[in-house]
């Protein structure tokens, strides 16, 4: 059970002489640690780095962020997405609950709701609570973050995914959570922020687009002083639309990064606005609803940190994706939203703000927006009880005609 823990290593002869990778699979936190290893050559993440972590990165010179903007510098990468995973939550088959909120989920794994006629009237008996090892597991540390941040989860811990799923098939009455890869013979189900939300199922389209709040990006970390010269080659390869690698991710249960939004997600998302809409009669609302009207949203959403103006480091390759895939004379809406952090006024000023960034990253790459809109707070993504739905609320979408 403990050796997905121990340093293991892959080795084998290339071009007639014996080549070696060590891998040290302890967890996400490893990877910045890696960062700031001279052994190391490459850190892998399910979680994002935090500025703290990066902060103490560039001050020790492991990592070098431009002077113009403090982010990312072109020349000097340390961080490259790899693709999606996403966290599910799983019960036995024979279960009849089909869906849970992010709430609900919160009050089982922190043992405030014990019986499953708690949830639903159609089953009783006891919940079983099945976890991943709080001290190593990624898993655990980002389904903690979402869903009882600074408190401990509770229930039976398990050192291995798989065998954890094992244990859920055999119990009508358990609930746990693994990488959506290692679900084997369970139910997933489906997760919304809160009572009044979307349900998103964990299928490849919602982790992919991260509309399921569960969903993950995978990261590989680099130093820029590394001296291994083979670290970039295998970096472009395992990030590049190489058939190849994209072949490699799917077969191992995850997800290559590129994907368009299907129908449905894009009806669930006018369905919510339309509700809010009936509810508040905000004129930010009915202009959301009326510019996204018979159009298809662009595969991935751009990013922002806290108060920024500025899209985070992925913006330039989602835009570029998009400079590839449009076709000749689609008109481009971008919609600029915040989260509901400070004063409307301000969130509106900065959402104006976002829009004409991405507005000018966009004629950079010779494509002009027929249309931008500051939504600001007013239409929320996600839950902003959290840092990390506030995150997800920090956006631009890109709506193609």
């Amino acid at each position: 059970m403990y050796l997905i823990y121990l340093r293991t290593a892959i080795a084998g002869l290339v071009n007639n002489k014996w080549q070696a990778i060590e891998i040290n699979p302890v967890g996400s936190d490893s990877a910045f640690s890696c960062v700031s290893n001279p052994d190391c050559d490459i850190g892998i993440s399910s979680k994002i780095i935090t500025s703290e972590k990066l902060n103490s990165l560039v001050q020790s010179n492991a990592i070098k962020l431009s002077l113009q903007n403090n982010s990312q510098d072109p020349n000097n990468k340390y961080e490259y997405e790899l693709g999606f995973d996403g966290v599910v939550f799983i019960v036995n088959r024979r279960n009849p609950v089909t869906s849970l909120t992010v709430s609900e989920l919160s009050d089982i794994f922190l043992g405030k709701i014990t019986n499953w006629s708690e949830i639903q009237d159609d089953i009783n008996g006891p919940i079983n609570v099945y976890i991943r090892t709080p001290e190593k597991s990624g898993t655990y540390n980002f389904v903690q973050d979402i869903i009882a941040p600074d408190k401990n989860l509770k229930g039976t811990v398990i050192n291995d995914s798989l065998m954890l799923s094992s244990m859920v098939s055999d119990d009508i009455y358990s609930i746990g959570f693994v990488g959506s890869a290692f679900s084997g013979n369970t139910k997933k189900l489906e997760i919304g922020d809160n009572d009044n939300t979307i349900y998103y199922y964990p299928d490849e389209r919602n982790i992919r687009s991260e509309k399921y709040r569960f969903s993950r990006s995978l990261y590989f970390y680099i130093s820029n002083n590394t001296a291994n010269e083979k670290t970039n080659d295998f970096i472009n390869f395992a990030t590049s639309e190489n058939k190849k690698i994209q072949d490699i991710l799917i077969n191992n249960g995850f997800y290559p990064r590129f994907e368009r939004l299907n129908n449905r997600q894009e009806d669930a998302i006018r369905q919510k606005a339309n509700s809010l809409l009936n509810n508040l009669h905000n004129p930010r609302l009915t202009e959301y609803i009326k510019a996204i009207k018979d159009k298809e949203l662009f595969q991935r959403n751009i990013q922002f940190s806290k108060g920024a103006c500025q899209p985070n480091v992925h913006a330039s390759e989602i835009l570029d994706k998009l400079r590839k895939d449009i076709k000749p004379n689609q008109e481009i809406t971008i919609i600029a939203f915040t989260d509901d952090t400070g004063i409307i006024e301000d969130n509106d000023r900065l959402a104006k703000c976002r829009h004409e960034s991405v507005s000018a990253l966009l004629k950079e790459i010779g494509l002009t927006p027929s249309r931008a809109i500051a939504v600001g707070e007013h239409f929320s993504f996600a839950s902003n009880e959290t840092e990390e739905g506030r995150a997800r609320n920090r956006r631009v979408e890109i709506w193609l005609e």
